[in-house]
């Protein structure tokens, strides 16, 4: 009995490196489409370095070719590429586009209707996240602009909005400019807190009851 589990486990650790391979290589579609208000196509697979040489910027829909069966790891920050083919900027062929910023190009956007579940409070920027850096896009929600929160990220909130042409983009702005609907996440906080705090004293005073009754036994 020992000797077959020796041999599972053995056979497991050397499958293991094939299944992540195969897991990569999941990854890569044909090609991709740009779901950020834009993306960059480098050079190189080195978004935020200072040697980052940008080819070309891509518009949210655009939808790139991409090369190759497996998903590339590069620059400081190790970040996600897909290399995808470049036909219309002389003296390139290919370059490399953040996997973060793009999505399978048969994978529908939901266009119908966006899930609300908060409000922009203020006319404010929209972020695109670029490697580890917050660029201004040059454009801006209105306040009263109907979001759906996703995420809180550093000092921003990823956010999914309708634009014009009813595509929801996702982007981000600063967390601040953000309400939410009904009760708030941080009064519900609060809540969680005094709830915890009542029980806590209530127990504490519910154990001292008892030694004291048993004192007077």
């Amino acid at each position: 009995m020992k000797k077959l589990l020796i041999i599972a486990i053995m056979a497991l650790s050397f499958c293991l490196p094939f299944v992540g391979n195969l897991q990569a290589m999941a990854e890569i579609y044909s090609s991709v489409r740009v779901v950020y208000p834009y993306a960059y196509v480098y050079e190189a697979a080195n978004a935020g370095e200072e040697s980052a040489i940008l080819i070309k910027t891509c518009n949210y829909n655009e939808v790139l070719t991409t090369i190759g069966t497996e998903v590339v790891v590069g620059g400081v920050d190790n970040l996600e590429y897909y290399q995808v083919q470049i036909t219309d900027v002389p003296g390139y062929e290919s370059g490399y586009v953040l996997k973060s910023q793009v999505v399978g190009a048969d994978v529908q956007s939901p266009k119908k209707e966006l899930n609300i579940n908060a409000t922009i409070n203020q006319e404010c920027d929209i972020y695109i996240l670029n490697g580890t850096d917050y660029e201004k896009t040059g454009e801006k929600l209105a306040s009263g602009t109907k979001i759906r929160w996703l995420k809180n990220v550093d000092n921003y909130s990823q956010i999914q909005y309708t634009d014009a042409q009813q595509n929801i983009i996702t982007a981000y702005v600063l967390i601040n400019v953000v309400g939410f609907s009904g009760i708030s996440r941080a009064t519900i906080g609060a809540v969680i807190i005094i709830i915890t705090t009542v029980s806590l004293v209530l127990i504490i005073f519910g154990i001292s009851g008892k030694k004291k009754k048993k004192k007077n036994i």
